[in-house]
């Protein structure tokens, strides 16, 4: 496939970041690989408190490059290795939260008949001789969990065939705001080079008009937004957001976004309203967990 016929793909899905998605895709021919996509439960100061909707993007996106061809597989990875290089973050905690993240990819990924995703805990693959030989490779950096992203990335490339990494991003400028994945992949892009190509996608929504945008997997206060739960009282939050803000309409659109992907791939959902709509996809991903 060419860098052409990928780029009517990404411009045709509102959920991509596009320019900067272009950016940082090296080559024109681009033959079919393997994608990586992460996910935390925390940020650098806080622990997270659910996970929100706007996680199934990281799960609707992969199921549509591969149908396009551009990928085979994706490996889903947990953050949870990371997680402890944060001192606030017991490992108790570590462990809780991994396992609750496991079990909702596992349920998105089960009820949704998604095909070609592999679930790995990143210290599972730190067990492997050839990723301690990778890390032992990076140079030594005061940022501990960036040192773990980008050995991450870097082992995935050699040994699983990763030519694809998703991530989110909070703007489509060329210059990253905040620490989003954007400033994780810049130091991977040194070390990878052209083998790796970067895609992104938009950041969560909040109804919070001081912080709108948000990681896509962390939930830091989950009144302020949707969370794939099975008791999320939909109707409440919605009627509580302001719709004439800005910000609030901003996140009401982002949400319609994924749900119009989610019916292009999944299954036509037979309800009007967003509220309906939502309810219906948290029935059906969250009836496992």
């Amino acid at each position: 496939m060419n860098k052409t016929d990928i780029e009517k793909i990404i411009r045709n899905e509102p959920l991509f970041e596009g320019n900067i998605s272009m950016k940082n895709i090296w080559n024109e021919n681009i033959s079919t690989r393997n994608l990586m996509v992460g996910a935390g439960f925390c940020t650098s100061s806080m622990t997270s408190q659910g996970i929100p909707f706007d996680i199934l993007s990281f799960f609707l996106i992969p199921e549509l490059l591969r149908r396009e061809g551009i990928i085979h597989n994706t490996i889903f990875l947990i953050a949870d290795s990371h997680a402890e290089t944060n001192t606030f973050m017991s490992h108790f905690q570590v462990m809780k939260l991994s396992h609750k993240m496991e079990s909702t990819a596992f349920s998105i990924i089960r009820n949704l008949r998604l095909k070609n995703f592999h679930v790995v805990r990143a210290t599972a693959i730190r067990k492997e001789s050839s990723f301690q030989d990778t890390l032992s490779s990076i140079p030594h950096m005061e940022n501990q969990y960036l040192r773990e992203e980008v050995s991450d990335l870097l082992w995935m490339n050699r040994h699983k065939d990763v030519g694809w990494k998703l991530g989110w991003t909070m703007s489509n400028s060329d210059i990253p705001l905040g620490h989003d994945e954007r400033f994780f992949d810049i130091e991977a892009k040194q070390i990878c080079g052209n083998t790796m190509n970067f895609l992104y996608i938009s950041a969560g929504r909040t109804f919070a008009t001081v912080k709108p945008k948000a990681s896509p997997y962390i939930s830091t206060a989950n009144a302020d937004r949707i969370v794939l739960s099975g008791d999320e009282n939909v109707k409440a939050k919605i009627e509580s957001a302001d719709n004439k803000n800005e910000h609030v309409i901003a996140a009401m659109n982002h949400l319609e976004r994924i749900i119009r992907l989610f019916e292009k791939l999944i299954i036509r959902i037979p309800a009007q309203t967003l509220e309906e709509k939502i309810e219906f996809i948290l029935a059906i991903t969250t009836q496992d967990i």
